[in-house]
């Protein structure tokens, strides 16, 4: 009975132990719309609203004070009624590279008309139910009522706080959840969503999810009008890939190519301040065609929009690769991120079409394929659906040759890759933000490029080195707090074994 009581006590602590070193470690942020709720005795769940819309929204991430400041417009084209709204606290567990009890928001608060509002913070019904609903990953929500007059409009203004999310290697996510505003009467009148950048660099950001981003001196904004949202925004950032410390502990081909990008944004800054338009002009299409979407933003947030030819977001091209004993299949996206991207590969046997694969494509667009069979011609098409929902297709012939060895990885055949040259086949991972090497032929103030140059001396080393202690004190407290309960485990252990000695 006694070694029960042990054996219980260790598994209890070991189970404290894991949810305080999760809770410490991990903080995830998440905002999100202020959406129509219904409540069952289970918890509350989003309601489809058939009276109120949302004419316009306009959101503020200060991504460097940790806070955000959301702004509704609403306006019931009914007759007067009391709403009941709810604002995501918590969400699930959709995303791989976060947990469920990393996603609170904190200090969350309400204003009606410039007065704040008691809020409460309740959990959602259960999962099986909000998946019928398409809302599985909202599992608690601050609630809040809000009383409209017939035909009236009212401004609602919420504020809270979070704490970022790291990576080990150092990416910070952020973003903002639009999905959940798709719950209202109509489509979303207009939407504005500031991402005030504080000490983080043009080139620390490594990804911008979904298209439509653009830079505005120091603050990054994303506007669409008349839309019903899909999606959510997304910027990544990594700070600390430019402090003295990755410097310090990184080989020479890292710390170059950190080197490489963070000049290739010095150059955009030293050709705007002279107003060398011709120059920003080459080295936007430059990046456009490298397929680095947010150096090609950065640029074009110093160009006059008649001045250049924004790309769309499309697929430049399909490259196929033979690497060893599979085929490495790109689907080169030029212009900014898409919503959406699939692969299918299929071929015609005996007058019938037959899908050999269908797949979405994620982060680098491109897929590892080894099933081709020699002499079979098979078709291959990439398909995307932009920010603004538009479809883009292309499609290529390829044939696997009757002997393997006519297609290595160095040389492609031409008859084998339809509309591609076989000099443009460079690399697999073509997700936008690599580091393009520009020289000017005009006078530039640019530093030789050599290993002994010093990328930590940016001013925001401070900030950067600050947020990796951050995660060095989380990681300590947790470990303290772990051997704190292990000793009060050991203590509990002791005094049962002296009972069942007496």
């Amino acid at each position: 009975m006694h070694s029960l009581r042990v054996r219980g006590c260790l598994k209890l602590v070991t189970a404290l132990v894991i949810i305080v070193v999760l809770t410490v470690l991990n903080c995830t942020l998440i905002y999100a719309d202020d959406t129509n709720l219904g409540r069952t005795p289970d918890g509350v769940f989003p309601l489809q609203e058939n009276d109120v819309i949302m004419e316009a929204e306009e959101i503020t991430v200060d991504l460097e004070k940790n806070s955000v400041e959301c702004i509704f417009v609403f306006h019931n084209t009914g007759k007067k009624k009391n709403v009941y709204m709810g604002f995501p606290g918590q969400l699930g567990l959709k995303y791989e590279n976060i947990n469920a009890v990393d996603l609170k928001i904190r200090n969350f608060k309400t204003y009606i008309k410039g007065k704040e509002v008691p809020v409460t913070h309740e959990k959602s019904i259960k999962k099986d139910t909000l998946e019928r609903l398409n809302m599985q990953d909202y599992n608690e929500f601050f609630t809040f009522t809000v009383p409209f007059e017939a035909d009236e409009r009212i401004t609602i203004r919420n504020t809270y706080n979070f704490m970022p999310t790291y990576d080990s290697i150092g990416n910070v996510y952020s973003g903002y959840v639009l999905e959940t505003g798709a719950m209202w009467k109509g489509t979303i009148g207009s939407a504005k969503v500031i991402f005030k950048l504080g000490n983080i660099k043009p080139y620390q950001i490594e990804k911008l999810n979904i298209g439509g981003f653009r830079f505005e001196g120091n603050t990054l904004v994303w506007e669409r009008k008349d839309f019903e949202p899909k999606y959510n925004l997304q910027v990544t950032y990594n700070t600390y890939r430019y402090s003295p410390d990755f410097y310090l502990s990184s080989d020479e081909t890292t710390k170059r190519e950190a080197y490489l990008k963070k000049n290739s944004y010095d150059i955009v800054e030293q050709l705007a301040r002279k107003n060398d338009t011709d120059e920003l002009i080459s080295l936007y299409n430059k990046a456009v065609h490298e397929y680095n979407s947010i150096l090609a933003l950065y640029i074009a947030s110093f160009l006059p929009d008649n001045k250049i030819v924004k790309e769309d977001t499309n697929i430049d091209n399909i490259v196929v690769r033979k690497m060893n004993d599979y085929y490495a299949i790109e689907c080169n996206i030029i212009g900014e991120e898409p919503l959406h991207t699939q692969l299918t590969i299929s071929h015609t046997e005996n007058g019938n079409t037959i899908e050999d694969f269908s797949e979405s494509l994620m982060h680098s667009y491109s897929y590892y394929y080894r099933y081709f069979v020699p002499g079979t011609e098979y078709t291959i098409t990439c398909k995307l659906i932009d920010w603004l929902d538009r479809e883009k297709q292309k499609t290529i012939k390829f044939k696997v040759p009757e002997q393997e060895e006519a297609l290595s990885e160095n040389n492609a055949q031409p008859s084998d890759i339809s509309a591609i040259e076989s000099n443009e086949i460079e690399r697999l991972d073509i997700q936008p933000g690599g580091p393009p090497i520009y020289s000017s032929s005009n006078d530039i103030e640019n530093v030789a490029l050599n290993d002994d140059t010093d990328i930590s001396s940016d001013t925001s080393n401070k900030s950067n080195t600050e947020n990796q202690t951050g995660i060095y004190i989380r990681i300590f407290i947790g470990m303290l707090m772990g051997i704190f309960l292990l000793g009060i485990t050991v203590a509990l252990v002791i005094k049962i074994r002296k009972k069942e000695q007496a």
